[in-house]
């Protein structure tokens, strides 16, 4: 009986840990690792992880040559808009020189508007910029003292448009306007259909109309708007209509 027992035992132990088989056969515990179907499974999931990882550094890739592409973009209309400003609204000078002198001095950084000419003509006191008639590549900054149709006389150190004398505030008090550097001179001009007559402020340091004539409509760039550097000069450009006295 004990025998038996014992026997009966061991062949329950042995029976109580049977070895579970795949469907071909083979021991597996978790997974069956040995199995070629295993194996193969092994190789499709590995080349699914690489896909993915694939499609994720592509998609980073991606986003980069997008935000490069955005850049251009915005770099490019940054670009226009700027051309189509300096073309047609504002466009930036630096003064040089001393014939706007009490009002505008050299190293100015000046802001010429070219939109108010859309609505109107020049009048006379504006202070514009303009490419110099005898100099088509320099750029002058002087006064309107006269236009089209105005008949401009300099005598006895006084400006006279259409016979009466201006008075010139913008100008220092008792400051005389020279023809050729003497008073000796006088000076006769009438402006035609599309001419304007210019005078720097600073009279006796200034090359104007007195020098090389009326300045042609087609010349003029623009209206002297604000000075913006130094700050010590900033502000808006003075323009002043001449008065006229009898």
């Amino acid at each position: 009986m004990t025998r038996q027992a014992l026997s009966i035992s061991s062949k329950k132990v042995t029976r109580s840990v049977p070895a579970r088989l795949c469907q071909d056969g083979c021991q597996q515990s978790v997974s069956c690792l040995d199995h070629p179907l295993s194996k193969i499974s092994g190789k499709l999931e590995d080349s699914l992880i690489k896909n993915r990882y694939n499609k994720i550094r592509m998609s980073n890739t991606g986003k980069v040559f997008s935000s490069f592409l955005e850049l251009i973009r915005a770099t490019a209309i940054v670009l226009v808009v700027a051309f189509v400003l300096r073309a047609y609204a504002v466009q930036p000078f630096i003064v040089d020189g001393q014939s706007m002198e009490p009002n505008l001095h050299t190293s100015d950084y000046l802001l010429v508007e070219k939109f108010s000419y859309y609505v109107r003509g020049p009048r006379s006191g504006d202070v514009i910029v303009f490419r110099a008639p005898e100099r088509p590549d320099y750029n002058y900054v002087k006064r309107i003292i006269a236009g089209p149709g105005d008949r401009v006389e300099i005598k006895n150190g006084n400006v006279h448009v259409n016979g009466s004398k201006l008075k010139e505030t913008y100008i220092p008090s008792g400051e005389p306007t020279f023809v050729s550097g003497t008073l000796d001179v006088n000076y006769h001009k009438t402006m035609s259909a599309d001419q304007y007559f210019v005078l720097g402020d600073n009279r006796n340091s200034s090359s104007d109309s007195r020098d090389w004539g009326p300045v042609p409509r087609v010349n003029i760039v623009g209206r002297a708007w604000v000075t913006v550097y130094p700050l010590k000069d900033f502000g808006g450009v003075m323009h002043a209509q001449p008065q006229q006295v009898k």
